[in-house]
């Protein structure tokens, strides 16, 4: 106002003015909101922000005559059965979020996906290095190609034969997308069992992760009963297996628990004994895992869940009095060339060759750009602070580490313990 208009306002008479319009807009905004879940179509958004470094999400309703804003401290499908509740009739369009999943999928809600996802996934597909998995990728992508020219010659042709002309196209995508899944690669399937074909070949080689395993190791030392949940190819738990610490991991991905099978089965007979595997959800424990565990690990774990405080809650209910949680993983969304380039640069320092591994570390790179780029795996970033505070929260109090130089400055850690 003053640089613009050149009247000076103070900031008082300026917060008198925000909240009367805010008041002003009390009413029509309840009417808006009543009118959201009667709407045929909606499209719908989210994305974070802070305010007092407090974590909050603006959700965006577009509807064809107006479009409102709804401020929440939840990411999670809650708020769309708030504002929509679960009759909701008509067509509701957005990304793959996994809110977006759970509510169609809880109340039989009809969802039209976003097409520049759609699209985004399938060259994804044609860039993976499984033959079949690229083939069907590419025949795919070529029915999404025959549709826009379809779209795009609408004005030369009658609304006859453009709709014709639409349907046979949608028709073949659709016999093309729906193919036996047997013909085509699990990799198609879910990023995650891509990924354990190349994971265990360059993990264990990054003096990163090497580091912050020490991390784990150090302040699991006490550990007589451990939990990794989400414990993927079983990398940590075999490490704090052969340090003589009786571990339970768990993971919900078939493809990265076949390589911690066999890491299990190389150990002695001992180790074994002291190593327990199996398959469930961070939201929801196996129910045979420990209900007094002295550890916790969320190794890489809360950046793929939308409500993490969820799984804190779930991971307290397995911990005694005393115990430590450890959680590590992104604080933004990763740069995956920064920390290859650190990553190369340490291996060089070292003399390593890895030209043996060049086709595992392709690999690996692939799969992390399609993690990292995307919006439907990665949906949850700590700062380390952020994190402590969450922990605080729900019950922890001391804390062991909580620092922001993981993984060349990409990753956080942070360790608290329980009150006794």
């Amino acid at each position: 106002i003053r640089d613009v208009l050149g009247e000076k306002v103070s900031r008082g008479y300026l917060r008198k003015v925000v909240e009367k319009a805010s008041h002003a807009l009390d009413q029509p905004y309840e009417k808006l909101l009543k009118l959201l879940p009667l709407e045929t179509t909606l499209n719908v958004d989210e994305t974070g922000h802070k305010e007092n470094k407090e974590k909050f999400y603006t959700w965006v309703f577009r509807a064809d005559l107006y479009v409102l804003f709804k401020i929440d401290k939840s990411r999670g499908s809650k708020v769309l059965v708030e504002v929509l509740g679960k009759e909701f009739n008509g067509v509701l369009g957005c990304d793959y979020f996994s809110a977006y999943h759970k509510y169609m999928k809880d109340f039989n809600i009809t969802v039209q996906f976003c097409i520049a996802h759609l699209i985004r996934d399938i060259k994804y597909l044609t860039s993976l290095p499984d033959p079949e998995t690229r083939a069907y990728g590419k025949k795919l992508l070529g029915t999404v190609k025959d549709m826009f020219k379809v779209i795009h010659d609408r004005e030369n042709l009658d609304p006859e034969t453009f709709g014709r002309a639409l349907e046979q196209s949608v028709n073949c995508r659709y016999e093309i997308a729906t193919l036996d899944s047997r013909t085509r690669s699990m990799s198609a399937d879910n990023i995650w069992t891509e990924f354990a074909k190349s994971y265990d070949e360059v993990i264990p080689r990054l003096h990163c992760y090497q580091r912050m395993v020490d991390k784990i190791l150090r302040d699991s030392s006490q550990g007589t009963r451990i939990i990794d949940a989400g414990c993927g190819t079983g990398i940590v738990s075999q490490r704090l297996v052969a340090a003589g610490h009786p571990v339970y991991g768990f993971d919900n991905n078939p493809g990265m628990l076949e390589p911690a099978h066999a890491r299990r089965e190389s150990m002695p007979a001992g180790d074994r004994k002291n190593w327990q595997i199996e398959t469930g959800d961070v939201l929801s424990f196996p129910d045979s895992a420990p209900r007094d565990a002295d550890t916790l690990i969320l190794n890489n774990v809360l950046f793929y869940v939308s409500e993490p405080r969820l799984v804190l809650d779930e991971s307290i209910r397995h911990l005694r009095p005393g115990a430590v949680l450890i959680a590590t993983g992104p604080r933004h969304r990763p740069d995956p060339r920064h920390i290859f380039k650190c990553a190369f640069d340490e291996w060089q320092q070292d003399g390593q060759d890895m030209a043996q591994l060049s086709s595992a570390v392709e690999h690996f790179m692939q799969c992390t750009q399609q993690l990292t780029s995307g919006t439907d795996e990665m949906v949850t970033f700590f700062e380390p602070q952020d994190l402590v505070s969450l922990l605080q929260e729900v019950g922890f109090r001391d804390v062991l580490e909580a620092s922001g130089e993981d993984y060349y400055g990409e990753n956080f850690y942070v360790a608290m313990r329980l009150p006794e």
